[in-house]
């Protein structure tokens, strides 16, 4: 899907003004673009680059620069830790894809894809009629992701941009889902409010993470998961203000949690305010 179909909720991330229409802001020729603002829109290969705070925190750097280098041996890697840890990787994200409830036609935000391991099994589920977007902070996996859009023949709108200060209009999405990364995030709970902000009301918003569970492996294979994810020592970030129904999932073999929300509907959050 070309880039202006989305230029209704684009937004620069300084300053939530709209993208100019014009030409295509993902073409390399027109990366001098600006804002309504007057900031300007760096584009180039396919990918809208849109990363707010122009200076990453400490963190957020750090994890950049390693996906950066993860990005060429991924799919190797992810093998190697499937024979490893006898986590079925594939039945497994088969699962938690089932588990959004996905539809038609939706329009759909997924946060921090990587090389998009996911994007088939949400593009099946909304078929034609919907419509994906894919944003990262890592520029290398948001690469690996156009790849494997092409493979399979699919055309998400990719965007580099942070996870805590989303490029997108408020009540964009019909689902915003993320898995993985977002207890590695300099502003773990900034990056939920904002899931939450650009998803419609009554819209599914769901994250997830490592995290042991008791399906977990023990032993060997849990100390080794340690000492490889640094994600498994850190505390689930808090839920965000603004969801109902939460349901939390035990996924990936009891290595990781999946929560599962709806963003409260306008007439419920007015309820809460009373």
């Amino acid at each position: 899907m070309p880039t202006q179909a989305w230029l209704d909720i684009l937004r620069c991330p300084r300053d939530g003004e709209r993208i100019v229409a014009g030409d295509d802001p993902s073409n390399a020729a027109t990366s001098g673009r600006r804002c309504r603002g007057g900031h300007p829109i760096a584009a180039g290969e396919g990918i809208v680059k849109l990363v707010w705070p122009e200076r990453m925190m400490v963190r957020d750097a750090h994890m950049n620069r390693m996906y950066d280098r993860l990005a060429p041996f991924y799919d190797w890697s992810e093998r190697l830790g499937t024979r490893l840890f006898g986590v079925h990787t594939i039945r497994e994200r088969t699962a938690i894809v089932e588990r959004l409830e996905l539809r038609p036609g939706l329009r759909v935000l997924e946060v921090s894809p990587g090389p998009g391991v996911y994007q088939k099994l949400i593009t099946d589920h909304i078929g034609p009629s919907g419509s994906l977007a894919e944003l990262d902070l890592s520029l290398a996996m948001l690469g690996a992701c156009a790849r494997r859009a092409r493979k399979h023949g699919l055309d998400p709108l990719l965007v580099q941009a942070n996870a805590s200060y989303l490029p997108f209009a408020d009540d964009s999405f019909d689902a915003v889902f993320h898995f993985g990364g977002v207890k590695l995030f300099s502003e773990p709970g900034r990056a939920l409010d904002e899931f939450v902000r650009v998803a419609k009301p009554g819209a599914l918003v769901a994250w997830g993470d490592e995290g042991f569970g008791a399906g977990a492996p023990t032993g060997w294979r849990r100390r080794a998961l340690q000492r490889i994810n640094p994600g498994f020592a850190e505390p689930v970030p808090p839920l965000p203000d603004g969801v109902s129904d939460a349901t939390e999932h035990e996924v990936m073999n009891g290595c990781a949690w999946l929560v599962v929300a709806r963003k409260a509907a306008v007439g419920s959050e007015r309820l809460a305010a009373l």
